[in-house]
């Protein structure tokens, strides 16, 4: 079994196998496609198990690493945006 804790609200666009989601009020639901999922929830997902996410315009696959390093990268990216775009720097 695979655990992925989400780090970015996205939608579930498919899902092919048994995957349970744990949302941020401790609940365990079966996931299903079109539910909307919150950064902090956490997949669990059969080691035979696929889903497609879509969030900021991207659709996922997991559990394939790269589309999971792809969407880290964005996150990244929107992070450091934010940051340089931001008018007050910490030191």
């Amino acid at each position: 079994m695979k655990v992925i804790s989400l780090l970015a609200n996205c939608s579930v666009v498919s899902v092919d196998s048994n995957i349970l989601i744990k949302n941020s009020e401790g609940q365990t639901i079966k996931l299903e496609p079109g539910m909307e999922l919150h950064s902090g929830d956490i997949l669990l997902l059969p080691d035979d198990s696929n889903v497609v996410l879509h969030s900021n315009n991207q659709s996922v696959k997991l559990p394939i690493l790269t589309a999971l390093f792809s969407m880290f990268r964005r996150v990244m990216q929107l992070i450091m945006l934010r940051f340089t775009n931001s008018s007050h720097l910490m030191v």
